[in-house]
């Protein structure tokens, strides 16, 4: 189960329910609609509808670019 992570995230993962057995591919998952509020999709599994995690339906940015984070500077003495 995940949860959180963006939609490209888990398209491409191998997925396992563990309720039914069903293998298979995070683009094979249903997907709820958007719960507006929480900006989330929630994902079940294809065969037995078991919940198998959410993920953010917010732009996010690409891994690689975190440039726009700025680095904290501590001083420790």
């Amino acid at each position: 189960m995940f949860t959180l992570v963006c939609h490209s995230h888990y398209q491409n993962e191998a997925m396992y329910c563990p309720t039914c057995g069903w293998q298979g591919y995070g683009y094979q998952l249903k997907e709820s609609e958007e719960i507006e509020l929480l900006h989330i999709r929630e994902v079940y599994c294809p065969h037995c509808n078991r919940y198998m995690g959410q993920y953010s339906t917010t732009a996010s940015l690409p891994e690689d670019d975190l440039s726009h984070i700025p680095i904290p500077e501590f001083n420790w003495h």
